[in-house]
């Protein structure tokens, strides 16, 4: 694999002892960075607990969920998602809340749309980055994750 390249583990059943057995199943099997993916804090706080130490990035904080997910990241030091698909708006609103939370390490999800949504998907991101280096916009200055 080449460079950038992580491994990410997804819970598809939300049971937070699922989720840890695969987190710690995967963490043995690769040497590779983490992404623990899932929306329930506490099915993450869970995988979370079995890799800490290799400072995972946690996918992700959304509108509903931004609190509970930045006391997790805040409490193991590691970095965190901020999602808002399709709502470039939700998404800088988002980062400047967490970052007054006090979680300074976020990647950016605007949202990647397959098929008839490529379009989209570039103009945004292309939004996103033209505000950040152009109008100096700091909130739209983290890297950006894009999902295939």
């Amino acid at each position: 694999m080449g460079q950038g390249a992580a491994v990410a583990v997804r819970s598809v059943t939300k049971d937070p002892a699922m989720f840890a057995a695969a987190v710690r199943t995967v963490a043995g099997a690769t040497d590779l960075p983490l992404i623990l993916c899932t929306l329930d804090p506490a099915v993450m706080k869970a995988g979370l607990e079995k890799v800490r130490d290799r400072r995972p990035l946690i996918y992700a904080a959304n509108a509903d969920n931004w609190s509970a997910m930045a006391d997790l990241a805040l409490e193991a030091g590691v970095p965190l998602v901020v999602s808002a698909p399709g709502d470039p708006t939700l998404l800088r609103s988002l980062a400047r809340t967490l970052l007054n939370y006090g979680v300074n390490d976020l990647v950016l999800d605007p949202g990647t749309f397959a098929g008839n949504g490529l379009p989209e998907t570039i103009s945004t991101f292309t939004d996103i980055r033209t505000q950040a280096c152009r109008q100096f916009d700091e909130l739209f200055g983290f890297p950006l994750l894009g999902l295939p």
